[in-house]
């Protein structure tokens, strides 16, 4: 008879085990469902913020080419600049050097005075 009780409170303490194993189990999905919902919330919340952000960033994006083409344009002008004053530096020494080469103006040169 006492086997018996024993054997009976073993199995209660095992039903009794096995129910609060379930139990947890069931936490623990349930724990894991609601991490998964809140995950899948922020991925949701995150793919909007994106979608919202894109036709700024294509609009950024036209912006910046813009930009891009705008200093390409003077960097080119800048170049044509430089060249072009090159140019007007060499004319400048071509000049000096002929007028050196043709001496003082008429009625400047050494004067001959009668004495």
């Amino acid at each position: 008879a006492v086997k018996g009780e024993l054997a009976a409170e073993r199995e209660e303490q095992l039903a009794i085990q096995g129910v609060q194993l379930l139990r947890a189990e069931m936490g623990t999905q349930r724990g894991l469902q609601e991490a998964l919902a809140l995950q899948g919330q922020e991925f949701a919340t995150m793919l909007r913020n994106h979608l919202v952000q894109a036709p700024q960033l294509t609009s950024l994006e036209g912006e910046l080419a813009a930009e891009c083409q705008a200093r390409e344009h003077l960097e080119a002008q800048q170049v044509e600049l430089a060249e072009d004053l090159d140019a007007l530096r060499l004319e400048v020494e071509i000049q000096t050097a002929a007028n050196s080469f043709v001496g003082p103006p008429r009625g400047q040169g050494i004067s001959h005075s009668p004495t």
